[in-house]
């Protein structure tokens, strides 16, 4: 399947409404199949308009998903990354460095840091040709996933600490377990956006489709109907859509 970039798309999108403005000036333009009439060619321009819209809007909310959940496992404010060193000094605290406590904590804290995280495939579906947008959001779950997985060990382990009563709310087995499934959620938000986007990408790319065929069905009306060397042949042959 074709695949255009956004600045393509716009072109293009403005070429074909240049194609329907010279024919509705063409006098006695008739086109055999209904399709290609004036009419009928706006009104899909008028549906490409609005799946431009749609994927604009789609587009927005994936880029936000994907850094509200940075943020959450890697960000400045409160993140797995952030909790990390405050949970290990809360343990140190109360149970000593040479403690066996220390030792099985800082173990899985160790295992998070060492998680790979995987970005996701960016917004502009052409920033990395010829790849799977699926695959790429497949693989970053994953690596969001196991750095979860990690920090649910990590929040289980704490549980079984006779004593852990940290004074940071924040830090309570309560409050990381909240957290866990906040961070749960964005992991899930940042793939259900991927697959409104992609599936609204389809659509829109078979609307296109559509659009080049007609066109080229317009070019070949218009070529029959005025001739190859007409004015009106001359304005809509090298228009690319």
């Amino acid at each position: 399947m074709t695949s255009f970039s956004e600045k393509s798309y716009g072109a293009r999108f403005h070429n074909a409404q240049n194609i329907l403005t010279y024919v509705e000036s063409f006098p006695g333009y008739s086109s055999p199949d209904l399709n290609e009439s004036p009419a009928e060619f706006a009104a899909l321009l008028d549906s490409i308009a609005e799946a431009n819209g749609i994927e604009s809007e789609l587009k927005q909310q994936y880029r936000a998903a994907v850094h509200a959940r940075k943020e959450g496992f890697r960000g400045e404010g409160t993140s797995i990354l952030r909790l990390l060193p405050m949970i290990r000094a809360a343990v140190v605290a109360k149970f000593g460095k040479d403690s066996q406590e220390y030792e099985a904590v800082s173990s899985i804290i160790n295992r998070i840091y060492s998680t790979k995280l995987t970005p996701p495939p960016p917004a502009d579906p052409t920033a990395t040709p010829g790849s799977d947008p699926q695959q790429g959001i497949s693989r970053s779950q994953q690596s969001y996933g196991s750095m979860l997985g990690y920090f649910r060990d990590l929040i289980s382990t704490l549980g079984q600490l006779s004593g852990y009563a940290p004074s940071n709310a924040l830090l309570t087995v309560t409050s990381l377990n909240a957290f866990a499934d906040s961070l749960d959620a964005l992991n899930k938000a940042v793939a259900q956006r991927s697959q409104s986007l992609q599936k609204q990408r389809k659509e829109r790319l078979a609307l296109y489709e559509d659009m080049a065929t007609r066109v080229q069905k317009i070019k070949a009306y218009v070529k029959a109907q005025y001739g190859q060397k007409s004015q009106q042949f001359g304005a809509v042959k090298g228009v690319v859509v």
